[in-house]
């Protein structure tokens, strides 16, 4: 049933792949990209597919969504069977052989540096049970009850025992209740498929601007980043946002680098199941949305804007309408205006400074990334600097997010600043990592490395 359900998924997101890119899929996308984008839209539109059955009060089992997930791939499939025909006929055009040369004993040494430690996470995750009390109590928990009772809106709720997390958007423990529904004994699959395709995307992107070493290099940095690391053998919604923001975002970033209106879907896709994950997840929205309207007004091209706006954000409306008319329930965690708390905002500050310095959490990545903007400090305005912006707008707006929050309601803010804030910065670690390696001071290093090691410098 693993390959079933899994495949499934994969078909699932190939087919709106497909249906994005039509013929150009393997123009716009690298097969690393293919592979990971299918999986992590397949597995978003389960989710949405759950989400529709819950409306219309059609109990969520195996079967139910097998069916409509085949009939829908069927339809697509057969919609794009030109497109699908011209795009398998390039395939057979591509070469997969490996040439075994000073070039590439680097890059080799590295993947195989990777393949090991993802198949450490892999066993850790498959073979030890859920205990991360947020997923006990909360994402595994509901992802269980989903799949017994068939339903998004579970007795939990009427029993007032589902908790916080629970009313979270439905992306995470629905894809967890997914795998419950088709047999499978731990949601943490999930998690660890998320994880392979961030780091098939982060590396498939990354080689459109930069050499194979640098790339492969980059990477091995993001899959080791410590605390990335070890989430991505736990069942919690921090990894499974940091992918569909970070992701979304880098394809956004493509579309300003490019106009090419595939990526600008792509994007919006990816940041629209970023918001079907975290709440939280709307400052990276926003923060694309201030690109998108900066292009839109630019250009008086405001289909775009439109575009953007209705992937992007209508599911967090949706699932906000959701919550208050179906369930019955309306966040609320924040103070409703603004304020000014010099003590709280130097508290901020210099957790903001401890977290993101510590090497213990996320290695050197954040050093890297200072280093290379002031190398890149005369350049830093023409050199990728719609990347920067989106950067430095969404990490100003998730700090201020915790500057608003409301201590009567939840933890103070120290508490929430060492575990919430901390793994919110997930998000930010294939963002700044992608700007060290399309940097052109990188780019020239690793292109000055790549061909002393093949004996031209």
């Amino acid at each position: 049933m693993i390959i079933i359900c899994i495949g499934i998924v994969y078909l699932l997101g190939f087919s709106i792949v497909l249906l994005v890119s039509r013929e150009s899929i393997y123009k716009d996308l690298s097969v690393h990209e293919v592979i990971g984008i299918s999986f992590l839209i397949g597995i978003g539109m389960e989710t949405v597919f759950m989400f529709l059955f819950d409306i219309i009060h059609l109990h969520i089992n195996a079967y139910s969504l097998s069916f409509v997930s085949l009939l829908s791939i069927s339809s697509i499939f057969y919609y794009q069977r030109d497109s699908l025909i011209l795009n398998f006929q390039r395939i057979k055009q591509f070469s997969f052989r490996w040439k075994i040369r000073g070039a590439n004993i680097a890059w080799i040494f590295i993947f195989i540096l990777i393949i090991i430690a993802l198949t450490v996470s892999i066993m850790k995750s498959l073979f030890w049970p859920t205990v991360a009390y947020d997923s006990v109590a909360g994402y595994d928990l509901m992802a269980k009850v989903i799949a017994l009772e068939g339903k998004l809106k579970v007795s939990l709720f009427a029993l007032s025992s589902a908790g916080p997390r629970a009313i979270y958007p439905p992306l995470v423990e629905g894809s967890f209740a997914y795998a419950y529904l088709f047999g499978i004994s731990s949601s943490k699959i999930i998690t660890s498929l998320t994880y392979i395709s961030l780091l098939l995307v982060f590396y498939g992107l990354l080689r459109k601007y930069t050499t194979g070493l640098s790339s492969i290099l980059l990477t091995l940095l993001l899959m080791a980043s410590p605390e990335m690391y070890s989430h991505s053998s736990f069942s919690l919604s921090n990894l499974p946002g940091a992918t569909y923001a970070a992701l979304g975002l880098l394809y956004l970033f493509r579309w300003c680098e490019s106009q090419d209106r595939n990526m600008l879907l792509f994007g919006s896709i990816l940041l629209g199941m970023n918001v079907w994950t975290r709440n939280d997840g709307i400052v990276f929205n926003i923060s694309g949305l201030i690109l998108v309207g900066y292009y839109a007004l630019k250009n008086s091209n405001w289909n775009d804007l439109i575009l953007y706006c209705s992937f992007a954000f209508v599911p967090f409306i949706i699932w906000g309408l959701y919550l208050k008319y179906k369930i019955g329930i309306m966040p609320d965690r924040f103070v409703d205006h603004l304020f000014w708390d010099a003590k709280r905002f130097s508290i901020l500050i210099k957790w903001i400074q401890l977290l993101v310095l510590s090497r213990n959490y996320y290695g050197l990545t954040f050093y890297f990334f200072f280093i290379t903007l002031l190398l890149n400090f005369r350049n830093i305005y023409r050199d990728k600097f719609q990347l920067l912006l989106l950067i430095l707008i969404a990490f100003i707006m998730y700090s201020a997010i915790f500057y608003q929050l409301d201590e009567t309601k939840q933890d103070v803010l120290s508490k929430m600043m060492s575990a919430s804030f901390k793994r919110g910065l997930f998000c930010f670690i294939p963002l700044v990592l992608f700007y060290v390696g399309v940097s052109t001071p990188m780019q020239l290093f690793f292109s000055k490395i790549e061909k002393y090691s093949i004996g031209k410098a």
